[in-house]
């Protein structure tokens, strides 16, 4: 690193100097006999250093043992060093969140940093594309938010990738937890086989004739958020009707029960109460409910089960099948 020379008159006489350090700076320098500086230690830092200085006290001995102390100045050369670390304060973000929501800030950690150095991020995993970074702020946000479901996968990783300006890179594993939003519940009305899966329609249920006590629907609801996700009878309600009237019906003729399915679990199905009237069927007139579930308080979707009327000059039967996988009104 370098060499310490003494002026002595004897040296041209044969007088020799040995060299030592009477501080030897925390022993981060060492040196040779010969005056040769080294440097001991690996905690040498720009940054950290008073002044980017460091001082050493050198003694140089003749051969009398006559000496003379000197202290050295080393001035301390600054070198781009890598990212240390990164944080991110937040790790989370609500399962219905929307494309560009906030999850949190990376912030990495530079010796650098203070004196020019720029950072730059990146995602070398964005866990399938649901995820991305600003490269400049390093703010994480949602890219896309397909699939997130709290109940079925709470947590996703990612994994940012700081650039300095020496092109030094550290790479760094987070965890995003979704958080739990209540969701309403998702209704499958199983008509004629058919499976429907959204709310807001009109649904065929395919009934005519005198018919109390006859199934009409198999309500195949869940909600997510309820554990377990199985709604019952009690959780549904008929919000509406129109065209009961002229079949001698009101809406407490209708129920909604709780019966084993073939697969021997229990499903909830929307019939005729058997006290119901025997008008049904008599008139061209279709009718049509609007049933409509509420799990956790969240209103679920509403839906319309609507008769479509046959000739009634064909004898018709009715069953239901509570399996729905293979639910039928009518055979």
């Amino acid at each position: 690193m370098g060499q310490v020379a003494t002026a002595d008159q004897d040296l041209a006489h044969g007088d020799t100097i040995t060299y030592s350090l009477v501080d030897d700076d925390s022993h981060n320098f060492l040196i040779s006999s010969s005056g040769q500086i080294t440097v001991n230690a690996a905690n040498i830092d720009y940054e950290t250093s008073s002044g980017h200085q460091r001082h050493v006290t050198v003694r140089a001995t003749d051969s009398g043992g006559l000496h003379v102390d000197q202290v050295l100045t080393i001035s301390v050369n600054d070198v781009n060093e890598a990212p240390t670390g990164m944080t991110m304060a937040s790790h989370s973000v609500a399962e219905n969140a929307t494309t560009g929501a906030t999850v949190g800030t990376v912030v990495a950690a530079d010796p650098d940093s203070s004196h020019g150095d720029t950072l730059s991020y990146s995602l070398t995993n964005n866990d399938s594309g649901h995820f991305a970074i600003n490269a400049t702020t390093g703010v994480v946000t949602v890219a896309n938010a397909t699939g997130f479901d709290f109940e079925s996968n709470p947590t996703h990783q990612i994994t940012v990738r700081v650039t300095d300006g020496a092109s030094h890179t550290l790479d760094q594993n987070f965890t995003i937890n979704l958080t739990d939003v209540n969701e309403p519940a998702t209704q499958a009305v199983l008509n004629g086989g058919q499976k429907f899966v959204s709310g807001g329609q009109t649904y065929d249920a395919l009934l005519t004739g005198n018919q109390p006590g006859a199934l009409l629907a198999v309500m195949g609801t869940n909600d997510p958020d309820a554990s377990p996700t199985f709604l019952h009878a009690n959780q549904y309600q008929i919000t509406g009707s129109t065209g009961l009237s002229a079949l001698g019906l009101s809406q407490s003729d209708f129920e909604f029960v709780e019966l084993p399915g073939d697969d021997g679990n229990m499903e909830v199905v929307l019939r005729l109460k058997s006290t119901a009237g025997t008008n049904f069927g008599a008139t061209a007139a279709p009718f049509a409910l609007t049933i409509q579930i509420d799990a956790d308080g969240i209103a679920g979707f509403v839906v319309v089960i609507r008769q479509q009327r046959r000739s009634v000059s064909s004898p018709v039967t009715t069953s239901c099948n509570s399996n729905p996988s293979t639910a039928s009104t009518v055979s």
